[in-house]
């Protein structure tokens, strides 16, 4: 959240957020207006990239995106910037 809110990402330039944590689901992230969406919301988006900022949890999320079917790019913003085609 800190990332998006210095770099000025607002959903202007991003659709929403994507979390696994119940509690967030249909919240708004604070100060960029991001709506908090579950995995699912990926699959309905058919999004080109996706940005993903837990990069500590990378290839959880790799793995569990192609155990989904969910075809997409994407972004690792740190430690440095990488594009990963997950297909």
């Amino acid at each position: 959240m800190v990332f998006l809110h210095l770099g000025k990402i607002s959903n202007i330039k991003v659709d929403f957020i994507v979390d696994k944590n119940d509690k967030k689901i249909g919240y708004l992230s604070p100060r960029n207006d991001l709506s908090i969406e579950n995995l699912n919301a990926l699959d309905k988006a058919k999004s080109d990239y996706v940005l993903l900022n837990v990069w500590n949890f990378k290839d959880e999320i790799l793995k569990q995106f192609k155990c989904n079917g969910l075809k997409t790019k994407v972004i690792l913003p740190f430690p440095q910037i990488n594009i990963i085609n997950n297909y």
